[in-house]
């Protein structure tokens, strides 16, 4: 909350990394739109992501784990109440994914 002590929450915009890795074209848009400057030309834009891709692991079904199940139980445990006190925060439910 300590953002939205100095910021209004109109000027705080929140996206989820796998929204951006799903749709990368829609979240940039939603940015632009965000910030109220012009959006780019898909065109464009599909062919600057293009030039500037990473591969993402997200997108890979046949990558191996770089992360032990383990650990990502305990991580899910312990960021549990963060995405909680998250979503009451900025009113959206999807933060609750996990839990």
């Amino acid at each position: 909350t300590d953002w939205f002590e100095v910021f209004p929450r109109e000027q705080v915009y929140v996206m989820m990394l796998e929204e951006h890795v799903k749709d990368e074209l829609s979240s940039i848009n939603s940015i632009t739109d965000f910030l109220e400057i012009p959006r780019f030309g898909d065109e464009k834009l599909s062919e600057f992501l293009e030039q500037h891709m990473v591969r993402n692991s997200l997108r890979d079904d046949k990558r191996i784990p770089y992360i032990l199940p383990e650990t990502m139980a305990i991580l899910e445990e312990f960021f549990k109440p963060f995405l909680r006190d998250l979503a009451e925060l900025l009113g959206d439910d999807k933060w609750n994914y996990k839990l």
